[in-house]
Formats: C-alpha cells, sequence, structure tokens
C-alpha cells in the first residue's frame, strides 16, 4: 500500500545512528537515512518498515511483541531480531507478522490463541516462520487472530475463531494457517477484533465473523462463519476491520463506514451525540473528499485523503484523533503536527489509543497514549498531537 521515499539532504534521521532503549542499551548501528516506508500499530506497540526493508518496533515488549528477543518495552524505535527485510506488515493487538520478499510470513508476540500460525500456542520473541507453504501477498493482523492472502488471491486464516472470524466452520482455535474454503479470489484482507473482511480482485467487499453491530455491512447483526458479501453494491480498492466497525475506500475515492458508532468512530454525524448507535450498511463519512485509504481502530478511525491530508475521528480520551483535544468527535478532525513536519501521509495506522502514520518524506509520527513507549518518542507520555517518532 505505501512506498517509502528518501528523505532530504541533511536531514536528522542521520546514517547509522545508535537507537537507544529506554534500559539504556545500544541497539546497535541503524540506518534510517531513508526514513519509513510503513507503520502499523497494535494495543500498545508499534512497528514500522524502514525504506531497506528493515523491521522496527518500539513500545510494550510483553510476550516478545517487539521482536527483540526479550520482553523490554522500548521508549524508540529497537531493530526486530534476525536480521530479515520485510515487504509488508501485519500488527494485531498483541502479535506482530510481516512477509519477506519471497512472501513467507513470519509472526512473533503473543499466541495464546494461536495467531502466530506456528502449530503451538507458545509465544515467540523473535521472528518465528509460519507453519505453512502457501506464500503470501499480504497479510493483516487482528485481537488474537492474523489472515493472509497469497498471489493468487487465496485467502489463509489462523488464530482465534470464537466469532468465526477465521472462518473456520468449528469456533476454535485455529493453531496454524488454514486455506478459507471458497471460490472468492481475494487482492488484500483486513482482521479486526473479532470480525474480518477482505476485497476480491473485483472490488466487492466480504466480511465474516462477529457482527453484534453490524460490522459485517450485510445488514444483519448475524455472526458469519464464511465470507458474507456486504450490502450497497459498491467496489472498494481497500478495507479496514476495526474493533466493532469496518471502513472502506471505493473505487471513486469515496470513504465508507459501517458498524458500531458508539463514539462516532462511522463519522458520519456533524455533531455529537448521533441519533443512532451505528449503521448494519456502509454509510458515507461527512468529508466530501477523495480518499486514499483509511484505518479503523478501537472506536476511532483515521484516513488519508488523496491530497495526503490526515483524519481521525471516533474516540479520543488519550489524544488518540490527533487534533490537540481529548474529546470524541463525530465528524473526521485533522490531525495537527507537534512540531515542524507538515502533516502530510502516506500511510496511517490505528491502534488501540494511539495512532501513528509515515510522511510523504518517510518522517514517523505518532500520537495517543503513550504509557508504553508505543508514540515512540523516548518519553512514556501521553501527545493530542502527532509527534516525531524519535530515531536518533
Amino acid at each position: 500500500m505505501s512506498r517509502g521515499k528518501g528523505l532530504p539532504a541533511g536531514s536528522a534521521l542521520l546514517l547509522a545512528v545508535a537507537i537507544v532503549g529506554c534500559d539504556g542499551g545500544a541497539l546497535g548501528p541503524v540506518d534510517l537515512s531513508g526514513g519509513f516506508r510503513r507503520i502499523a500499530v497494535g494495543a500498545d506497540h508499534s512497528c514500522g518498515l524502514a525504506a531497506d526493508g528493515s523491521a522496527f518496533c518500539w513500545g510494550a515488549g510483553y510476550d516478545g511483541r517487539l521482536g527483540t528477543g526479550d520482553d523490554e518495552s522500548r521508549n524508540v524505535p529497537a531493530r526486530v531480531a534476525g536480521g530479515r527485510t520485510f515487504v509488508s506488515l501485519g500488527v494485531g493487538a498483541s502479535h506482530t507478522c510481516a512477509l519477506d520478499p519471497a512472501g513467507v510470513a513470519y509472526c512473533w508476540g503473543a499466541n495464546s490463541n494461536g495467531e502466530l500460525g506456528a502449530d503451538h500456542t507458545n509465544s515467540a520473541g523473535v521472528p518465528t516462520a509460519v507453519a505453512t507453504d502457501a506464500r503470501f501477498a499480504s497479510i493483516s493482523g487482528g485481537s488474537a487472530h492474523t489472515c493472509a492472502v497469497t498471489a493468487t488471491g487465496e485467502l489463509y486464516c489462523w488464530g482465534d475463531n470464537t466469532h468465526g472470524q477465521t472462518a473456520a466452520p468449528a469456533a476454535q482455535n485455529v493453531l496454524s494457517p488454514r486455506r478459507v474454503e471458497t471460490d472468492l479470489t481475494f487482492d488484500a484482507v483486513s482482521a479486526g477484533s473479532f470480525h474480518t473482511c477482505g476485497v476480491t480482485r473485483a472490488g466487492a467487499a466480504y466480511c465474516w465473523g462477529g457482527n453484534g453491530l453490524g460490522q459485517l455491512g450485510d445488514g444483519t447483526q448475524v455472526d458469519r462463519q464464511a465470507p458474507t458479501e456486504v450490502g450497497g453494491g459498491h467496489q472498494f480498492r481497500q478495507l479496514s476491520a476495526g474493533h466493532m466497525h469496518t471502513c472502506g475506500v471505493t473505487l471513486e475515492g469515496t470513504l465508507l463506514c459501517w458498524g458500531s458508532s458508539v463514539h462516532g468512530e462511522l463519522g458520519n454525524f456533524a455533531s455529537a451525540p448521533p441519533p443512532i448507535s451505528g449503521a448494519v450498511l456502509p454509510h458515507p463519512v461527512t468529508l466530501p473528499l477523495s480518499f486514499a485509504l483509511v484505518d479503523a481502530g478501537y472506536h476511532f478511525t483515521c484516513a488519508v485523503d488523496t491530497q495526503t491530508g490526515a483524519w481521525c475521528w471516533g474516540r479520543a480520551p488519550d489524544g488518540q484523533l490527533g487534533n490537540g483535544r481529548r474529546l470524541d468527535a463525530w465528524s473526521p478532525q485533522p490531525v495537527v503536527a507537534g512540531g515542524p513536519e507538515a502533516i502530510r501521509l502516506q500511510d496511517v495506522s490505528a491502534g488501540l489509543t494511539h495512532a501513528c502514520g509515515v510522511t510523504t518524506v518517510g518522517t514517523a509520527l505518532c500520537w495517543g497514549r503513550g504509557d508504553s513507549g508505543q508514540l515512540g518518542i523516548g518519553a512514556r507520555t501521553l501527545s493530542t498531537l502527532a509527534i516525531r517518532v524519535r530515531t536518533e
């Protein structure tokens, strides 16, 4: 989805700087001269891909979710162990997955539900190859499950299946990748808390799993164990499954959301409180712009328009909307910089109580809750404005 760009000459992102962990120990020489090209966040940790494909993570280190070989939390980016390069990230609530250039999937972190796909339930502190011969083109981590799509459009899921989010027939954990039995050919997939959505190569949207607040978008509130088409006849180029809501960008650039809107996460009301708590079919967001991408988090949503402007809306007690306030918003709010960087993003990711983005020149910015170091700014503190991730 995102493509990294080099930073201008004289950038403060120095060649071969030493990233220092919160324990004061140097984590080795790091080349971040090209900045970041992709970023993804979980419940209390964040990960990014550098321009050279190296992976870095920061924030809470419990269960090895940073991939550094230990359980230490980090206030600044730490290089993922193993020296591998990756082309894609899929960060879940407490685990992280990535794809190498050959399409091999690696995961690390919490694994009590089999979300690492390693055919067991032991956590892993370093990248561990997923137990499958399949090669993937995209991957996505949910609350406690993971899904991925092969280059030929086959869909695989593994991990927690209590609501049918892996599309397995039995409501039990799936410990290794299982091919979803469907004739559909997928282009991409997005794993949420208890549901999953995907876009077919024809642009149709399908969702499955938990549907208590209409997050599957099929006009009902009935859980589904198999991919079910989203209503409305829209064609999408990108989807994002959040906690209890889903959003997508159509081929025309229209942004649509459905599911829960208890905190305004659908972005389709001008003011609070909304007259209804959600929608079981896609509804347009109240911002007349063309959008490039969207990411649905825990009761809030962030998006980037085609002019690279950044917007967030929904729940905000921890400043996760990045607009300088800690108040819920029922319509999109512009993300505001806490430094000299212009908020022109090529990528954005919304987590539990924080969000991060990458600018068009490769600078990583984060905002929201930071008590576990998940903002990567060198301190464990909250920020209601987008602050530059520390890389020096």
